[in-house]
């Protein structure tokens, strides 16, 4: 029980933080509604400014993992059982860029194997016996993708993460 509790507890505490915030809203532009600077820590080379749509349906995300998953939140599912998940979390290009240091830090005390990823602005796969992380940070925006507690080993999950990758940026 405490195997699946932890990380659902974490997940809850990542999406509160991650869809609310107290910063300034946007105005139909993309700029903060308060007048200040939208601008972070560096330029984001003309990427675009707006938070990404979640990228798949349960039906395409059941296909990609390859068993059924259904919809448990915006951009979350979950197996029949309810112990395996995938989740995916969007940001624009800026603020993907601004915590991408830390969150390759962490993945690299945290998961077995860290792979930078090759011909995009930046991003990594990290896998580890239970789970995978996926972060890239393109024009489009930041994605942060999770797969958690499917019975595979290293190799699925890395498959399985640049195949919803691939999806993702194409």
């Amino acid at each position: 029980m405490r195997r699946v509790l932890a990380p659902l507890a974490g997940l809850i505490l990542f999406a509160l933080t991650a869809c609310g915030g107290t910063g300034p809203e946007a105005t139909n532009d993309g700029s903060p509604s308060d007048g200040s600077s939208a601008a972070g820590a560096g330029d984001t080379g003309g990427a675009n400014e707006t938070v990404p749509e979640c990228p798949f349906t349960a039906t395409q995300v059941s296909e990609l993992v390859g068993q059924a998953m259904h919809d448990d939140g915006p951009c979350l599912w979950r197996d029949k059982e309810g112990i395996a998940f995938v989740t995916i979390t969007m940001a624009t290009a800026s603020t993907g860029a601004l915590t991408y240091d830390g969150q390759r830090e962490t993945a690299k005390e945290t998961f077995t194997r860290v792979t930078e990823l090759q011909d995009i602005d930046k991003g990594y796969i990290a896998v580890k016996d239970i789970k995978a992380e996926t972060v890239v940070i393109s024009k489009t925006g930041s994605y942060t993708v999770n797969l958690n507690n499917f019975d595979w080993d290293q190799e699925k999950y890395e498959q399985t993460s640049r195949a919803m990758l691939d999806k993702i940026l194409h």
